[in-house]
């Protein structure tokens, strides 16, 4: 038994605090005497395999005080075996107390987050983030009724080191169900509706039949979440790598039409030339073949793979959504001309929905300007192919291209052989016209980028204004492309050619 003095208000700051502490299976905050604390041994209750001792070795951390406990994915994660960093701790103290104890300890600053009459304390430090707030009813058992999934709703007394699981949550976890604590959850909160579907993504666990079933009742109220709180669930979710399924189950629950009604209408676009199925159902497998080839690229993709965002890039994120959502401009360009259905145009009406979406969603500008990019040049890649296969890709196509896309040129590529594979996925063969295309694009676009990263340009926007006259503007910029453009093709090779190709232009154009 060790002894502590107290700091401020009867709470104590541990000295020996750190991780070194849990060699020691020691826990604190138990008063002894006015004016001292102590730190005592304590055991866990073993309740299966080594779950007592992992979260005993979380109560550790915390002050071992009555009326305090562990609660929401920490427990789950412990009795799935894996560590949590996030910490959520109520007490049926003033929060406030607890929160100070353990900030003292770790020597961090406690951060008061207040919304009404609710307040939560937090304490970041390089490893945890502890969350603590007021028991929700006058005990536990009443807070946790409170929860939305029964995984979520378990409990780990603090003072006792005893397990409270009154959904038989642990029966859950083994069998792999998110299930709804009551049907009132998603009225209390609608964002757990899309929350059902992460934590099935994260976990790798199924939705139980009836939650789904609440889920489609509801699947509306989705609409009334704030853009920031949907942006956050959609985007961790779709982080995930299997995410195909789920989104089937999104759709046949109304919750994805909710969230994009750009796709719904999609149902009642027919298919066109070499589609045989309804753009929505294109638009599903396109998403569930980017996903195969995201975890098993085919051969001829996989240089192209190497340089493909990682999962935690929103790109990554951007990159499977436009997938998704690729073709939401058909709807307002179909056409039928002598029988035959035609959506020309459709990738730039789908780039001028972007905006919306964005907006409705709240994403960064630059999730946005990526967003635009790829449905905008979706397209692009099948015209490419086409010049390919007719023998026509030349390399001041290529650089185009390359100056086009530039490092979202890999996840173009693969938003290409995802479209193309839902199309025919007989293209899957490395036999197929597309292989060799991909190959000989790939050795192109680093024979250009490496060339672009050794020339040095032949004129600048200096030469522009010195030598004819123009004043700065955007037309600078779309001169200086081309140019270099001719260059990396190597049709202009000094700069006496570049200015005479740049004088031809500007009185072919009449500046």
């Amino acid at each position: 038994m060790k002894l502590l003095v107290i700091l401020e208000e009867n709470w104590v700051f541990a000295p020996q605090g750190g991780f070194h502490c849990l060699a020691e299976d020691l826990s604190y905050g138990s008063k002894c005497v006015k004016g001292f604390y102590t730190w005592q041994n304590s055991k866990a209750d073993k309740m299966d395999h080594n779950t007592g001792k992992r979260l005993n070795t979380l109560a550790q951390l915390l002050p071992s005080v009555p009326g305090c406990y562990l609660v929401g994915g920490a427990v789950r994660d412990c009795l799935l075996g894996k560590i949590p960093v996030d910490l959520d701790i109520v007490t049926s103290e003033y929060p406030g107390k607890i929160a100070h104890a353990i900030g003292l300890r770790y020597g961090r600053r406690v951060i008061c987050l207040q919304q009404k009459s609710y307040q939560l304390f937090r304490i970041v430090t390089p490893e945890f983030t502890f969350d603590v707030t007021a028991l929700t009813g006058p005990d536990i058992e009443s807070d946790l009724q409170q929860r939305d999934f029964t995984i979520n709703a378990m409990g780990y007394d603090l003072s006792s080191r005893r397990l409270v699981d009154i959904f038989d949550s642990r029966a859950d976890l083994e069998q792999g169900v998110v299930r709804m604590t009551s049907p009132g959850v998603f009225g209390a909160d609608p964002l757990r509706l899309l929350r059902a579907f992460r934590i099935a993504a994260c976990l790798a666990f199924s939705i139980s039949g009836q939650t789904l079933e609440t889920i489609s009742e509801n699947s509306t109220a989705i609409e009334s979440v704030a853009g920031e709180r949907v942006h956050l669930e959609l985007f961790r979710m779709l982080a995930e790598p299997k995410t195909a399924s789920l989104l089937r189950l999104m759709q046949q629950t109304g919750l994805l039409n909710s969230l994009f009604p750009e796709l719904a209408i999609l149902e009642n676009c027919p298919p066109a030339g070499p589609h045989n199925v309804n753009c929505l159902e294109h638009s599903m497998k396109a998403y569930a073949f980017l996903e195969q080839l995201l975890a098993d690229p085919l051969p001829w993709l996989e240089d192209w793979h190497t340089d493909i965002p990682a999962a935690d890039h929103p790109l990554y994120v951007v990159l499977k959504l436009s997938t998704l959502l690729h073709d939401i401009g058909k709807p307002v360009t179909i056409k039928q001309t002598k029988g035959k259905i035609d959506y020309h145009g459709h990738q730039e009406a789908g780039a001028r929905t972007v905006p919306d979406i964005a907006q409705r969603l709240r994403f960064s500008k630059q999730e946005q300007n990526d967003l635009e990019f790829l449905i905008l040049h979706h397209m692009h890649l099948f015209h490419l192919f086409q010049l390919d296969t007719d023998n026509n890709m030349s390399k001041r196509a290529i650089g185009r291209l390359l100056r086009l896309a530039g490092k979202k040129l890999p996840c173009l590529v693969f938003l290409f052989a995802a479209d193309s594979l839902a199309k025919n996925p007989g293209l899957s063969r490395s036999s197929s016209k597309i292989a060799p295309f991909c190959r000989r694009l790939h050795q192109n676009y680093k024979s250009v980028a490496s060339k672009r990263a050794r020339i040095k340009p032949l004129i600048s926007g200096h030469d522009l204004i010195e030598h004819f006259g123009l004043q700065p503007s955007a037309l600078f910029k779309t001169i200086l492309d081309q140019v270099n453009d001719l260059h990396l093709g190597g049709v202009l090779t000094t700069r006496r050619e570049a200015l005479n190709w740049v004088a031809d232009e500007l009185k072919k154009h009449n500046f």
